[in-house]
């Protein structure tokens, strides 16, 4: 599921951005019919990362929360926010840090999950509307 959401070019001076999110479920609408108020009983979820294309990280970060509103909402079930932006090569090589590229010498049985982490970020590519 390669795909990019608006897919808008933007101003030279664009860079590439790793936005990191914190997630909730909402564990109350499990078994909510739909009627009435939804229970609230929220949990967090871990987070996700996500490349954005901007000229800095606070459009990066407002991009994503566009691209989220736009896309992604379903506030009685599932909410997700920004925690920071950080240059998306700096993100990579903090992956590369804590999960080498597989070699003869370091082979995991897992394959190559740091490889694995970065393609999950890069599935959707969000840019800043111009």
């Amino acid at each position: 599921m390669n795909a990019t959401a608006t897919a808008t070019a933007t101003a030279t001076t664009a860079t590439e951005f790793c936005v990191i999110t914190q997630v909730q479920e909402n564990y109350g609408a499990h078994d909510w019919d739909g009627k009435g108020e939804c229970p609230q009983y929220w949990k967090m979820k871990g987070g996700n990362e996500y490349k954005v294309v901007a000229p800095s990280a606070d459009a990066a970060i407002a991009a994503w929360n566009a691209w989220y509103a736009a896309n992604k909402s379903s506030p009685n079930y599932y909410r997700e926010w920004t925690l920071t932006a950080m240059p998306w090569s700096e993100w990579v090589k903090g992956v590369r840090e804590d999960y080498p590229e597989p070699t003869s010498s370091n082979a995991d049985p897992h394959g190559d999950y740091g490889g694995y982490l970065i393609r999950q970020a890069e599935e959707i590519t969000i840019h800043q509307p111009t």
